[in-house]
């Protein structure tokens, strides 16, 4: 019931669903469950000790370690991250995320083109993945390789118009999306770029002023 609940989106219902569930001897798949209620209820912290739980119970977990990966991936553990999750992608591709994970671990060692890497291959598992597109094109943005942070990020942006990505990742993206399109001199490209920024950033947002400047340009 509480796995049915997740996949409904009953997310606090499913959290209760699934902790009444548990046994004192420990399950590693409700383990594995619980911490991913936990995490779709903004606990990621609590779920961390779950998917350890089910690690411990089932050493062999791929998904646990993948999801435990990813967590520290995302709290800066990078390379805590890759012991578990490069052990992962060698014997699944089951979890794209894994290889999203593995690229945000790896731009964190500054290991940039090995990151663009584990990017694109998870974007290419889960095109849903904006999160990836995004990695990508702003790391090429910011090294200046324009065409590629362009291709990444346009793609990322319309694909992500059938779901509900990070709104700080969006408005980002389209912002260095319109940098990359000006820089390569696609000024019709960039200035439809720069208008979808500006309708969702806030007034006092960082870029708005570099944005308004180089739309007097085009």
């Amino acid at each position: 019931l509480g796995r049915a609940l997740l996949a409904e989106g009953e997310y606090r219902a499913a959290l209760d669903e699934i902790e009444a569930a548990q046994t004192r001897e420990g399950d590693p798949e409700a383990e594995l469950w619980l911490g991913q209620a936990l995490e779709y209820n903004a606990r990621a912290v609590d779920a961390r000790a779950h998917y350890k739980k089910a690690l411990e119970l089932e050493p062999g977990n791929l998904e646990a370690a993948a999801l435990l990966g990813r967590l520290y991936a995302y709290e800066g553990a990078a390379r805590q991250a890759l012991e578990l999750l490069e052990p992962v992608v060698q014997k699944t591709d089951a979890y794209p995320y894994a290889y999203l994970a593995i690229g945000i671990a790896h731009r964190d060692l500054n290991k940039r083109d090995q990151a663009v890497g584990e990017f694109q291959r998870a974007r290419e598992l889960d095109p849903t993945l904006f999160e990836a597109y995004y990695e990508e094109g702003r790391i090429l943005n910011d090294r200046n390789k324009h065409s590629g942070a362009a291709a990444a990020l346009q793609a990322g942006l319309d694909n992500a118009k059938d779901y509900a990505p990070q709104p700080r990742q969006v408005e980002d993206a389209w912002r260095r999306l319109g940098d990359s399109y000006y820089e390569l001199g696609r000024r019709p490209e960039a200035k439809t770029a720069f208008e979808e920024y500006l309708k969702i950033a806030a007034p006092n947002a960082a870029g708005r002023a570099e944005v308004q400047r180089l739309m007097r340009n085009l």
